[in-house]
């Protein structure tokens, strides 16, 4: 389901060990089991942070990046380095990022010089938009359904090989349930670098956010958040 980016191996292999013996030992704080597209299973987590990538070209022209893999820009370079001096007191465990270039580069840069084990995983991938990937200014095409997508997710009806947002959900939700909060749980500090909607969904889930309310959570690029 994962590659390994950049691995510490003796770091690493200490965090699957607290993970497995906390999941054999501790049963997970929560308050509710449900995962769907409209609300969030709520949690107790100890250190969970998010950070989405840094700006594109493709960013700075409005333009939909999806699953293209689109790299970082000079300015996106530059906001990695500063958001690392502005957050450079914080002590993380491991970081799990996206496999797309933007979001594996800005790990890298936020991360470099602290030892952090970055490993990416394939269900931190940015929300796939199909067809429409390279579509300037969206709220624009009344002829597709990218104005659904911003304006009514709800009622969002993808085509053209993009994805739902029961796909992103299920998909974010399992990542969750099966690496970040057996982690988080056993005390380890967390980060997820990622993406605009792929981060959205995953705030939305940890903070109780509805689906009509998805783009609330859309974060600005590389600024970093903590969850709880």
């Amino acid at each position: 389901m994962y590659t390994e980016v950049h691995v510490v191996p003796k770091a690493l292999a200490l965090l699957k060990v607290a993970a497995a013996q906390h999941s054999r030992t501790t049963p997970y704080t929560r308050r509710s089991v449900v995962f769907d597209k409209r609300g969030a299973t709520s949690y107790t987590i100890h250190m969970l942070y998010i950070l989405r990538h840094g700006q594109t070209e493709w960013n700075a022209r409005g333009k939909l990046q999806g699953k293209t893999d689109v790299p970082l820009c000079g300015e996106g370079k530059k906001s990695a380095e500063e958001e690392a001096k502005r957050n450079a007191d914080i002590r993380f465990d491991v970081c799990y990022c996206s496999p797309l270039l933007r979001a594996r580069r800005t790990a890298e840069i936020f991360l470099k010089g602290k030892n952090v084990p970055v490993i990416a995983d394939e269900r931190l991938t940015e929300m796939g938009f199909g067809i429409y990937e390279g579509t300037e200014n969206a709220l624009n095409c009344t002829k597709s359904p990218l104005r659904e997508l911003f304006t009514d997710p709800q009622n969002y009806i993808p085509d053209g090989g993009a994805e739902s947002f029961d796909s992103l959900f299920k998909r974010t939700g399992e990542f969750l349930e099966q690496v970040a909060l057996p982690l988080s749980n056993a005390g380890k500090s967390v980060l997820i670098v990622g993406h605009g909607a792929m981060n959205a969904a995953i705030i939305c889930r940890i903070k109780g956010i509805p689906l009509n309310g998805f783009w609330s959570a859309l974060t600005e690029n590389c600024r970093l958040l903590k969850l709880i």
